[in-house]
């Protein structure tokens, strides 16, 4: 297998290690979690008796497989469950960044990737008991306005709701749904 294979396999699990463990944690007790870090921004929670430790079987409610590559949290709302992923397509000849210039030089990070491929980014919606996917929708598809570092995805910034509408930011597209 590809060393890159390795790294999406790696990330596809402990995103969704993530998802299952917020999961026990918020949709334990049916609190609100709209945002980064919750609902008053703290990152904190009131919840008592949480899990400390968890692994491929141990503390899991669920697991669902989710393509993509996502760095940002789920947020939760009612019995939904939020996410957003970033899937990576073929080249798309002659696309390319947007240019950065250093002084009256063109500069290109040596980590910089991404704008030459055909991305979709998705917001999709989970049932917060089972797991099931309940919808997905493709927020963008084409070719970026930028590149990303090669380390990160163009879903690292969490998605927000007010129980109406979610709002999720990728990068130099950004998208609004209703819930």
């Amino acid at each position: 297998m590809k060393f890159v294979g390795r790294i999406s396999i790696a990330l596809v699990i402990s995103f969704l290690s993530i998802v299952a463990l917020f999961t026990s944690i918020v949709g334990a007790s049916g609190s609100n979690w709209p945002q980064w870090r919750g609902p008053d921004g703290q990152g904190v929670s009131t919840e008592k008796n949480l899990p400390t430790e968890w692994s491929a079987t141990k503390n899991i409610r669920w697991k669902t497989p989710i393509a993509g590559r996502s760095h940002s949290s789920p947020i939760v709302w009612g019995d939904k469950i939020f996410v957003t992923t970033a899937v990576e397509g073929l080249i798309v000849p002659g696309a390319k960044a947007v240019k950065h210039m250093l002084g009256d030089k063109e500069f290109l990070h040596p980590d910089s990737i991404g704008a030459d491929r055909k991305q979709t980014f998705k917001v999709i919606c989970l049932n917060a008991t089972t797991g099931k996917i309940l919808w997905e929708q493709t927020a963008f598809e084409g070719t970026p306005y930028d590149n990303r570092h090669r380390k990160s995805s163009f879903a690292a910034s969490t998605p927000a709701t007010d129980g109406k509408f979610v709002y999720a930011f990728f990068g130099s597209e950004a998208f609004m749904l209703s819930t």
